[in-house]
């Protein structure tokens, strides 16, 4: 092949340009596109919640079909389930011990519920180490749980959590940690997966190029890459919310438009992490709620050491999966959990401290934008 000294020419600088590509391409942090959202931090909106009672033990929230879901650390009573309407005890379940329809630990670290034969389905974890279809309907019909079937997630335990796919008998998976040694204190980003039941056919989605640049201290991995993450009802997409950074990641299950929602006014992935205290970490996101249609993201004030002791109002958005911020508006009351009855657009939120619950009626934020 005979090349001129011009074409041999183009052929280094492409090769130049392309190799500076790559590195910068590795360098990065954060490797989704990302979108900006001018969000606003002082809400002129707020709304008082009205109690509806005290639940000794409970952990978290979250509700399907007016229903409302306490999970607790009671050993007689994991989860109870409550009318959205008249708050009245409908059924008591997971029961602790060691039985098909029993839980060591149970723990819903996805909130995910699907149907199966006309029956609600709600994904339980015992100790994170097994999931169980727990069969809600026949659930509430028998007074007792009633589990339909059980399964390994691909990721386990601390490591991480599994979203089950059943339209694609599919797992989504978040890695939070990962290290070649657990001894070691060197942590790598973590991972997002999509593979078979059993763990094979794996494809990682691109996400994290590095860890951020971090104080010298085992924990601050750990911290800032906590989240939780919700499955939209039909499949399409996934989110994931970071409890300390301000970023909400959107997967799209059906094609290749994943999008972080970044907080334009505060800190991304790229810069250096500059507190040295690892108790004074930011509280971003400790939890969120999804419908067909839309996100509730809780949006903490403050740090997380002195999230409840400094008295700090968090707020919430309501977004689109398009990733489009719709409505903030900043609560009443000190809350930890939410959940949201799409029905009477009812929120419902936790106050762990007091072991409180509050409703809230958000039925008006969404007429300016709900389409008639």
């Amino acid at each position: 092949m005979n090349w001129n000294i011009n074409t041999m020419k183009r052929l280094i600088l492409y090769s130049i340009i392309t190799v500076m590509f790559l590195s910068c391409k590795e360098d990065r942090a954060l490797l989704m596109p990302t979108k900006e959202l001018a969000l606003e931090m002082v809400c002129p909106d707020t709304i008082q919640g009205t109690s509806i009672g005290s639940f000794p033990g409970v952990q978290f929230i979250y509700s399907h079909d007016s229903l409302l879901f306490l999970e607790s650390t009671n050993p007689e009573c994991q989860l109870q389930v409550l009318s959205c309407n008249t708050h009245a005890s409908l059924a008591n379940l997971c029961t602790k011990g060691r039985a098909k329809n029993e839980f060591i630990r149970a723990t819903s670290y996805c909130n995910q519920f699907y149907e199966q034969n006309g029956h609600t389905m709600l994904i339980v974890c015992d100790e994170g180490n097994i999931m169980k279809s727990v069969d809600i309907t026949e659930s509430l019909r028998q007074k007792t749980t009633v589990v339909s079937n059980q399964f390994n997630p691909v990721v386990r335990s601390r490591r991480g959590f599994s979203i089950f796919l059943p339209g694609k008998e599919k797992f989504f998976n978040h890695y939070q940690l990962s290290y070649d040694n657990p001894a070691d204190e060197i942590y790598f980003p973590p991972r997002f997966t999509l593979t078979d039941m059993d763990g094979s056919n794996e494809y990682e989605y691109p996400v994290f190029g590095r860890l951020m640049t971090l104080p010298p201290h085992s924990s601050y991995p750990y911290f800032i890459y906590q989240g939780c993450m919700r499955i939209k009802p039909d499949e399409s997409k996934v989110a994931f919310a970071h409890f300390s950074m301000p970023y909400l990641f959107l997967f799209d299950m059906k094609g290749n438009k994943h999008v972080a929602l970044h907080n334009s006014e505060k800190m991304t992935f790229e810069d250096d992490y500059p507190n040295d205290d690892p108790t004074n970490i930011d509280a971003c996101i400790p939890d969120m709620c999804v419908t067909e249609d839309y996100i509730l993201a809780l949006c903490a004030n403050g740090k997380q050491n002195g999230y409840y002791s400094k008295g700090l109002k968090p707020m919430v958005r309501i977004l689109n999966w398009d990733g489009d911020c719709l409505k903030s508006f900043t609560l009443g009351q000190v809350v930890s959990s939410i959940a949201f009855d799409e029905q009477s657009k009812q929120l419902f939120a936790l106050d762990r401290k007091s072991e409180e619950i509050f409703v809230y009626d958000i039925n008006r934020f969404f007429d300016s934008f709900i389409k008639p």
